[in-house]
């Protein structure tokens, strides 16, 4: 620096410049060195951040064109400042899913704010396990009840060995997922993900499917009740002289007995997310299986 200030003192006097005019030109050129080492400092953190992969295919699972069109997506995700990892590895090498996906995305610093918010969504294919780990903001927009749904999309897929859909689809809840939790309504027990859609139309073809079963019945009892000619009164269905009650008792045939179920103190369905503490210290949430 003392090399640096001396260069600018000659180059000043060599100038021409003296007193008020010197010093102004010599803080400009001090500024502009500044800023220049600072775009260096800059521009090589921006590099590493841009050099960091978002599909890790360590397993060799995927096809490299499907790489590619994974990776296209997370990048739109990452947009909203919310990262996304998609790991694949052939063992665990000992660890727990949970804790392999947990210490990946902590020790390889993932995370695009303060709070290093994302997801990780991690398959083992020698170990047949897989699991999701999120961080940050992604733990609120990762509820336990959604980290549920999106197992049974995948599910299907990792266990056909479709591994390739099993992530698309895992970016495309993800995608859903973090509008949801930007809008400020994330998908929980009292906000579901797609269900109140299916119910609605499972509900309409159940009623058709009824009516229309009810409308054959009516029709079909109808046809075979036309021979029945209507009397005047019951008395004309008993012959004269062939009824008489020679006794009578009342005789206890049955009892209803209708029952409530109490309900039970540890109903789980208040929503929200459980957590953890990784071997870094971090708080986690997420979940996972075997496939």
């Amino acid at each position: 620096m003392m090399e640096n200030r001396m260069n600018i003192k000659i180059a000043v006097k060599a100038s021409g410049y003296s007193g008020f005019k010197a010093d102004i030109l010599r803080k400009l050129m001090l500024l502009v060195m500044s800023v220049s080492i600072m775009s260096v400092f800059l521009g090589f953190s921006v590099s590493s951040a841009a050099g960091k992969k978002s599909v890790i295919d360590d397993a060799g699972l995927i096809k490299a064109s499907d790489e590619k069109k994974l990776d296209k997506k997370i990048k739109n995700i990452q947009k909203d400042k919310f990262d996304v990892v998609i790991l694949t590895v052939k063992s665990l090498d000992g660890k727990s899913a949970q804790d392999y996906a947990d210490d990946y995305y902590d020790n390889n610093d993932y995370g695009l704010d303060n709070e290093k918010s994302g997801v990780l969504f991690l398959v083992s294919n020698g170990d047949r396990k897989y699991h999701i780990s999120t961080k940050g903001a992604g733990i609120k927009a990762f509820t336990d009840y959604g980290i549920g749904r999106i197992k049974e999309e995948i599910k299907p897929y990792l266990s056909d060995g479709d591994y390739f859909n099993a992530c698309d689809e895992f970016l495309n809840i993800t995608k859903d997922f973090v509008k949801a939790y930007k809008d400020g309504t994330p998908y929980d027990t009292d906000n579901p993900y797609n269900e109140e859609i299916d119910y609605v139309i499972l509900e309409v073809i159940a009623l058709v499917i009824a009516f229309v079963i009810a409308l054959i019945s009516v029709g079909i009892m109808r046809l075979r009740m036309n021979t029945a000619k209507p009397k005047g009164t019951a008395m004309e269905y008993i012959k004269k002289g062939s009824f008489k009650l020679t006794s009578e008792k009342d005789i206890f045939m049955y009892s209803t007995v209708t029952k409530t179920a109490k309900p039970k103190d540890n109903d789980n369905s208040a929503g929200g997310s459980t957590t953890h503490v990784s071997s870094s210290g971090s708080e986690h949430g997420g979940g996972g299986g075997s496939f």
